[in-house]
């Protein structure tokens, strides 16, 4: 059941806020934004994870992990694994960031445990755009930075950025999407600008005044909420140049399409707010039901793909020209089907045929299951998996 909420009274619940120390002791406290890019709790953190051994703080540990020891050194010495795994989740699923030498970094989640990452993509490296409560807008070397921690900002504080861009994008093969919209992965939200030329020169249209988008010849023809109309062309905004346009979907995660599937996209304002730092609740680890061709029945704490054991992580797979990351808290079964292909079913009843990626073919490393009454885990490989049963 949607919920109809009265958006003009909102707070800025929705995006990204906490506090920025410097390696000279400075703090800022305010809403950031990672470069020109991400600044709400539903953007996606990127990086590569540099080992899998994970190591937690002083927090008393809550989750299903916690009669289990990870020094288990041999486990993670490439003995399952032959590649390098990326690592994301949502900004909502992450408690502090501490910045290394170089690109590497520590991630803290909200329960406390640690994750050792290696760059991996601009997220890693960038400027943070702070807007201190007191000093205004201020940008932050990554270098310079000691450590980022995340919290719920303060009710009723107002957010520098405009509203989050909402719609319905509609598809040319796979029917359509609704959700929160990055347009070219990038402008996100109603003060961003869309950039084109039109035969009278160059144009620079706030979001907030467009109605509708929706590609045409070379470029893309432009409605404005008043009604008038603009053919732009030349830029990266309105033709194939465009790098994709996400949607963030409550009950799936993160959709991408590329400027080949997209027809157009309709905005219209959200009929609830999108998650708050406080929806993303602390981890836990993935509890399943493994069933295997010999007929086995397996259940216990897994660890997905010999690196993701916690359901804030993305199993990654595409259908067709459509990218989902989907983390594994949404997933109900995975049914390999065969050496390219998955069917996933997720808890709010949608089933996705995914293919490509890692995760959901043959090049996925198998299942590590746990059992508290033994030491070692058991090693499935994902040639002998019928079902996995997420609990």
């Amino acid at each position: 059941m949607i919920v109809q909420v009265d958006l003009g009274a909102q707070n800025s619940d929705e995006f990204i806020y906490g506090k920025v120390i410097t390696e000279s002791g400075e703090t800022y406290k305010g809403f950031m934004r990672w470069g020109k890019e991400e600044l709400a709790w539903h953007d996606v953190f990127n990086s590569v994870k540099a080992d899998n051994k994970y190591s937690t703080n002083t927090r008393e540990d809550k989750s299903f992990w916690k009669d289990f020891s990870w020094n288990i050194s041999s486990l993670w010495e490439d003995k399952y694994s032959q590649v390098a795994h990326t690592f994301a989740c949502f900004f909502g699923d992450i408690h502090g960031i501490y910045p290394g030498s170089g690109d590497r970094l520590q991630l803290e989640l909200k329960n406390g445990t640690l994750l050792k990452l290696d760059g991996g993509s601009n997220d890693v490296g960038t400027t943070i755009q702070m807007h201190d409560y007191e000093l205004g807008l201020i940008k932050l070397d990554w270098n310079k930075i000691e450590s980022i921690e995340f919290e719920q900002a303060p009710y009723f504080t107002k957010a520098p950025y405009g509203d989050l861009l909402y719609g319905v994008v509609n598809t040319y093969r796979k029917g359509q999407f609704e959700g929160y919209i990055k347009w070219d992965l990038d402008e996100r939200v109603s003060t961003d600008v869309l950039d084109g030329y039109s035969d009278n020169g160059e144009q620079e249209i706030q979001f907030a005044n467009i109605e509708a988008i929706s590609k045409h010849k070379e470029g893309a023809l432009v409605t404005l909420k008043s009604g008038r109309e603009f053919f732009l062309r030349g830029t990266n905004d309105v033709n194939r140049g465009n790098r994709g346009i996400a949607i963030y979907s409550n009950g799936i995660g993160r959709i991408e399409l590329g400027w080949e599937e997209f027809k157009d996209v309709q905005f219209k304002e959200a009929y609830q707010k999108g998650p708050s730092y406080r929806d993303f609740s602390e981890p836990v680890g993935i509890k399943a039901r493994v069933r295997t061709y010999d007929d086995d029945k397996l259940d216990g704490l897994i660890v997905f793909d010999v690196d993701e054991r916690w359901e804030l992580e993305f199993m990654d797979g595409d259908d067709d020209k459509l990218k989902y990351q989907i983390p594994f808290r949404h997933i109900k079964t995975i049914h390999p089907k065969n050496k390219s292909y998955s069917l996933v079913e997720l808890k709010n009843g949608d089933s996705l045929l995914l293919g490509e990626k890692q995760d959901v073919s043959y090049k996925n490393d198998g299942i590590l299951l746990f059992k508290k009454s033994q030491k070692d885990p058991l090693h499935i490989p994902w040639s002998k998996i019928v079902e996995i049963r997420i609990e």
